[in-house]
């Protein structure tokens, strides 16, 4: 018999590894053969994390954010795409996600996105939560920076958000703010 713990270590190894479920059903790159003879699908686009049933007002499931570090440049995304996802995400909402190998989308609209990933010494297959108030703290925070040709702008930085798993643990988290 399959007890529950045994499916959430299943799920979790699919999951960090990236084996769960492709991150594209369009975007692929068959030109690369693998040791098996066959072509293995190459993902373009990073995953995204696990959107979760809409939940009324604001949450905000991350703290201790460091400082915003400017990485603004031509390739930046669109200012006010990035406003787009400040005001897409306002009314709340939270993401799951599971810290592995990639960084995961939390919110893309246009030219930008904004992604996380775990930070230094986070273990992979951690499930974390990142609120709307959080996303909207980054992008917020990424508008104070000066543009690119006035209407360009990039950042990363960290915060600690709250484990799925462990609900008064707080892990270390990478974000950032980029071109899709």
């Amino acid at each position: 018999m399959i007890t529950c713990e045994f499916l959430l270590f299943i799920l979790l190894f699919l999951f960090s590894t990236g084996l769960a479920l492709p991150t594209s059903t369009t975007t692929t790159n068959t030109s690369s053969s693998s040791a098996f003879g066959f072509y293995l699908p190459r993902p373009i686009s990073y995953p995204t994390a696990l959107i979760g049933p809409r939940e009324e007002g604001p949450k905000t499931f991350c703290k201790n954010y460091g400082p915003v570090i400017d990485q603004t440049s031509a390739a930046s995304p669109y200012s006010v795409d990035c406003k787009q996802i400040s005001i897409n995400v306002g009314a709340g909402g939270s993401w799951k996600w599971a810290t592995g190998s990639n960084p995961k989308i939390i919110a893309k609209y246009g030219t930008c996105l904004v992604g996380v990933e775990g930070g230094e010494g986070v273990l992979w297959g951690n499930w974390l939560r990142t609120g709307n108030e959080d996303v909207v703290w980054m992008i917020e925070e990424t508008l104070k920076l000066p543009f690119y040709n006035g209407e360009k702008v990039g950042s990363k930085g960290t915060m600690e958000c709250t484990t799925l798993t462990l609900p008064h643990r707080d892990f270390a988290i990478k974000w950032g703010v980029w071109h899709t």
